[in-house]
């Protein structure tokens, strides 16, 4: 079992370390450094205590903190590094207290597309159709993109769908499927549905369709 000592509690690098050995011992710590910098008013300051706590909650998904990471992406400097680090805080905990910050955040032109894909991929995960039309519109952008001048500003919309398994989004892009005309968007919807389908399934069940192949 994974532990922190008294003597590694106030230091990021031990933090960030138990982080990625995945030791659920430093989740109060980051717990408890997000409420003293919030505490201390320094929202919109970076400091590696404030970055590691957001990162490491956010990889946690810890919904618990789900409250005190919105209070830095509320409070934060419009542009500023710690409301991005914030913004994708909230996306990847999904938790559904933040649903009104996940909305704010899928409008938010200073969030990097891909943030703001994610922050729409947890509003499908907590049923909320605002997810899916986000995520549809962008990926016809990504379609309309890739017509015209065969670009890549729009690839964040089709790696956060593929790991979304969702009936309606599925069957959104099934109809856009039969109303496309160009044979390479074509194609290229009838593959992301399968690598939806597929990333939906169970591990038994990969390792059963690796196994008759």
């Amino acid at each position: 079992a994974g532990t922190v000592g008294e003597d590694e509690r106030e230091n990021p690098d031990k933090i960030a370390s138990g982080i990625q050995r995945g030791d659920p011992d430093v989740v109060p710590v980051l717990r408890r450094w997000l409420a003293q910098e919030s505490d201390a008013k320094t929202v919109g300051e970076v400091n590696t205590k404030v970055v590691v706590s957001l990162q490491g909650l956010a990889a946690y998904r810890d919904t618990t903190s789900a409250e005190g990471v919105s209070c830095f992406y509320r409070n934060a400097p419009q542009g500023s590094a710690v409301r991005q680090i914030a913004a994708d805080a909230l996306a990847s905990i999904g938790a559904k207290q933040s649903l009104p910050d996940l909305k704010a955040i899928i409008w938010d032109p200073q969030q990097p597309l891909g943030t703001r894909c994610r922050a729409a991929a947890a509003l499908v995960e907590l049923d909320a159709d605002l997810g899916r039309e986000f995520l549809l519109l962008q990926y016809d952008l990504y379609r309309l993109e890739h017509k015209s001048i065969d670009g890549w500003n729009m690839g964040p919309v089709r790696d956060t769908l593929e790991r979304i398994h969702d009936p309606a989004l599925v069957a959104a892009l099934k109809k856009r499927f039969t109303e496309e005309p160009n044979d390479t968007m074509r194609n290229n919807i009838s593959t992301l549905v399968a690598r939806m389908e597929i990333n939906a399934q169970s591990v038994e069940k990969l390792k059963d369709i690796a196994a008759d192949t």
